[in-house]
């Protein structure tokens, strides 16, 4: 192989070199930028859409229209029929119950000290209550199962914070069943006070 050769084979290896950085900028662009916002060129002419990096491309404004939106948009209303709930609970000398929701004659409990403490509990004492779902404790990071069948209640602790996804009831013994309810409920432990917060939605 001759001196010319091998120099035409240099050059040849550089701008490969070169086009792949160019190839791996582009794979790397801040889309959606560091605020959520996703940046696109709408072409006046034909409609067509081209998503870019702000921070390093602009539309050709004489024949595309800037157009943005963010990422994550706002949360919706809650569905038909559904409630939330959220409560601040200091850490007291003494814990206090303090009655977070109420609904189909269950009670939502929450009480703080130590850790989060959520009690589910029937309105009328000579009810049960029924339980199907699972919670997530941050102290083991773990899902477990949850199942309550015709009890007086049901109690969830944990010293940093958990997540309860189940359906509820209450009823009377010896009455026929009624509607479950879906709870979903987060609950955190921040030092001097407890954080809960959720959403009840009805059976249709």
């Amino acid at each position: 192989m001759n001196l010319w050769s091998r120099r035409r084979i240099r050059a040849a290896l550089v701008v490969a070199l070169a086009l792949g950085i160019g190839v791996g900028g582009v794979a790397y662009a801040a889309i959606p930028d560091t605020s959520g916002v996703i940046h696109a060129c709408y072409a006046k002419r034909d409609g067509s859409l081209r998503v870019i990096d702000d921070s390093t491309t602009s539309c050709n404004t004489s024949k595309e229209q800037e157009l943005s939106w963010n990422q994550v948009g706002p949360q919706g209303p809650p569905g038909p029929g559904a409630t939330t709930f959220d409560a601040t609970i200091p850490v007291p000398d003494v814990p206090t119950e303090v009655t977070l929701a109420t609904f189909g004659g269950v009670r939502l409990i929450g009480l703080c000290g130590g850790g989060v403490l959520l009690t589910i509990r029937h309105s009328n004492p000579a009810d049960v209550v029924q339980l199907y779902g699972t919670t997530s404790r941050q102290s083991v990071g773990t899902l477990e199962p949850v199942f309550v069948f015709q009890s007086t209640g049901f109690d969830a602790f944990d010293t940093s914070g958990f997540d309860l996804h189940a359906i509820v009831r209450a009823f009377p013994p010896d009455a026929p069943a009624g509607t479950y309810a879906h709870v979903d409920l987060g609950a955190v432990f921040a030092t001097n006070r407890c954080i809960f917060g959720g959403m009840i939605t009805p059976s249709q």
